[in-house]
């Protein structure tokens, strides 16, 4: 074997590989290398925070990280690059140019090369979602970035605010229909109490007024009833008194009381009936004004739950109305802008 041969083969193929290896560089560090553009997109916790509370959303971290991967798939889907590529910021860079003469084959490589070189991850630790493009231009590597921040974030602002204007449409629909609900219970209410006579059926904590009459009546029968037996009493008496009697003068005393007693009595009648009917009377309006409470509490019950319910939606539209402006909403937020890159990224 020549090693004289075998060592100049090597030393010259080591020449060889140095110069075409420098070659290479050169070329790629001229034509081929790559500026890496990078910025932050902010990813509060996924949860629907009520605007009137003060305070953060205890979420778990594998929550919070596992909607951040979400939004970052979300920005690498194709629907999005595809998106991106459609602005004519990013149509009319020479990144987008150069792929080739028809728009159809600029996009297809486009798309592609989005696909390799476009990045979109989640931060494990923070509230962040990382994006980067990686071109030979440093500032449209910052420029694709960019418009893909506008983009994603105009896209999940209109898609939340969609969300919650309909809600609110929904909710202000239902409070139409509330409202008339309660319109329909005061009318029945206002039915009641007309159809009853009794302008006031609400319950108080003190009796109404039919009820102090009949109970006042009640005790005046009763009083009545008790004089007309004594009075009954007193007449027997005297009627004993009259037969028992042996001195005509004493008899004749006896029965004159007898008969003043007498007309007494019949007095007393008169008055007793009179206060039983004027009592019956206050039953009777005593059993219509219960059977008007009766119902008028039912309709009562219904219009005080179509007032709370009506309150309750009212407060949720007020919410709602706040979440529309509440930068949080989109659960997805503004970091700032990609600086253009000062290095090319590759060939290291």
């Amino acid at each position: 074997m020549n090693w004289k041969r075998i060592i100049l083969l090597v030393v010259s193929l080591s020449v060889l590989g140095f110069v075409v290896g420098g070659a290479a560089w050169f070329l790629l560090l001229k034509y081929a290398q790559k500026y890496t553009a990078q910025t932050y997109i902010r990813v509060p916790p996924p949860v629907e925070k009520d605007p009137m509370t003060i305070g953060p959303a205890l979420v778990s971290q594998d929550i919070q990280y596992g909607h951040r991967v979400s939004m970052a798939n979300l920005i690498k889907r194709q629907s999005t690059l595809l998106e991106l590529l459609d602005k004519t910021e990013v149509q009319e860079t020479k990144w987008f140019e150069h792929f080739g003469k028809t728009k159809a084959i600029k996009l297809l490589k486009a798309f592609k090369d989005l696909k390799k070189n476009f990045g979109a991850y989640a931060h494990r630790d923070a509230e962040f979602v990382v994006l980067s493009m990686a071109c030979g231009d440093a500032k449209e590597a910052a420029l694709i970035v960019n418009q893909m921040v506008d983009l994603f974030l105009s896209s999940q602002r209109d898609t939340k605010r969609g969300e919650v204007s309909a809600k609110l449409t929904e909710l202000e629909n239902r409070k139409y229909s509330v409202q008339r609900e309660l319109n329909a219970a005061e009318q029945a209410l206002a039915d009641v109490r007309r159809a009853s006579g009794f302008t006031d059926l609400e319950e108080h904590n003190y009796p109404h007024s039919i009820t102090v009459r009949l109970n006042h009546l009640q005790f005046e029968n009763d009083n009545c009833v008790l004089e007309v037996r004594q009075v009954q009493t007193n007449i027997e008496n005297l009627q004993k008194r009259v037969e028992e009697s042996v001195s005509e003068q004493v008899k004749d005393e006896l029965e004159a009381n007898l008969k003043d007693v007498q007309s007494e009595l019949i007095m007393l009648q008169g008055k007793l009936e009179e206060l039983e009917k004027m009592r019956n009377e206050a039953k009777a309006q005593k059993r219509e004004l219960d059977l008007a409470r009766v119902q008028y509490e039912q309709r009562r019950r219904i219009r005080d739950e179509r007032v709370r319910m009506l309150e309750a939606i009212k407060a949720q539209i007020e919410k709602l109305r706040i979440m529309l402006d509440d930068p949080e909403t989109p659960k997805v937020q503004f970091v700032g802008y990609a600086p253009v890159p000062l290095e090319a990224g590759s060939p290291k």
